[in-house]
């Protein structure tokens, strides 16, 4: 059994974070990355990601070692590429074994850069996660600042983290759709699908032989941008409105059909703020609006991710595993959090 926590990557917050995991006594405490590990000497010495908001290299820091001979190379593991339930067990697993503690870079890039800490006893991801606030105060732009949550989620493991994780993180090409209809039973209660406000005459031609309701409009937001719930009537509309999505229109979200509307509305205004620092800080805002939640073609970088947030870690299992109806929807996990 293991236990395990995952933070966003902010900088300031980990810093202040590890200063007081640590009592600011770095002495027990090593750092392996590009195949070497040292003794931490200061908060210098932990790397940082480039101007593209992505790490280089796999790192990790970690306590004192369990086994008094030179530890196993650590798994082969490639930050922000296809992985799996599997390699993500084995991987936290050997860390748990062979050290008290490690922090690792984890999630994906950009916005969803995030941190894991694992350990094989409770009491120590318990201090971790208590030793600091789990909230930081970010700075955005125009002199905004707001703080946000820091702390993602917390497991404890007894035999896979598949079994407990409720949240994942997805590359796909627009079609993996079909894999939210069929584990969520979206046939039997339609979903909310959230998008542009309703103009027929600027519909994406994804939408334009599809069969939808309008359910009614949210907002105005900033920038006085309203968006428009539908609802698809069949699993044909579904797949077709989840295949538009791009940068330069990034909100397209799916929640459950027995969402309460009134709730919607205060949901949006956190997630579509576009001074919001990442879409995982409001993991409970997304539970608080619905059964589950599913975001498309997010963190426009280089990828654009998926995110999916469920009460039931049973329906992100199903969502990763369920067979292709194509020969290849896309779908590539990322991350689990």
């Amino acid at each position: 059994m293991y236990h395990i926590a995952f933070f966003l990557d902010f900088r300031p917050f980990l810093e202040k974070k590890v200063v007081s995991f640590l009592h600011n006594d770095f002495s027990q405490v090593l750092i392996h990355k590009n195949g070497q590990e040292h003794n931490v000497k200061s908060l210098r010495d932990l790397p940082k990601p480039d101007t593209e908001y992505i790490y280089r290299y796999f790192w990790f820091l970690h306590g004192g070692a369990k086994f008094s001979d030179e530890p196993s190379r650590h798994p082969e593991f490639h930050l922000y590429k296809e992985t799996s339930f599997s390699q993500i067990n084995y991987l936290f697993q050997w860390f748990a074994e062979r050290y008290s503690w490690v922090l690792f870079p984890w999630g994906g890039t950009s916005e969803y850069m995030s941190l894991a800490f694992v350990t094989s006893e409770a009491k120590i991801r318990d201090k971790f996660i208590a030793c600091s606030e789990n909230s930081a105060e970010v700075y955005r732009s125009f002199n905004i600042r707001n703080h946000y949550n820091m702390l993602i989620s917390s497991y404890d493991i007894e035999s896979k983290v598949e079994d407990v994780c409720k949240n994942i993180v997805f590359n796909e090409f627009g079609e993996a759709g079909h894999r939210v209809w069929e584990s969520c039973n979206c046939s039997e209660v339609k979903p909310y699908v959230i998008y542009n406000e309703y103009d027929e005459e600027s519909l994406p031609d994804s939408w334009l032989e599809t069969d939808f309701t309008v359910i009614g409009s949210v907002g105005p937001f900033e920038d006085n941008f309203v968006l428009s719930i539908y609802r698809p009537r069949n699993k044909r509309s579904f797949m077709a409105m989840c295949n538009h999505h791009t940068a330069l229109q990034p909100t397209l979200i799916v929640l459950p059909g027995t969402s309460a509307l009134g709730a919607i509305p205060k949901l949006l205004e956190k997630t579509e703020d576009e001074y919001s620092y990442s879409d995982l800080c409001y993991m409970q805002d997304y539970l608080d609006s619905g059964e589950w939640f599913y975001a498309l073609g997010r963190c426009h970088q280089d990828e654009a991710y998926s995110l999916f947030v469920s009460k039931e870690s049973c329906l992100t299992r199903k969502i990763v595993e369920l067979p292709n109806l194509k020969s290849n929807d896309g779908f590539r996990l990322i991350s689990c959090l």
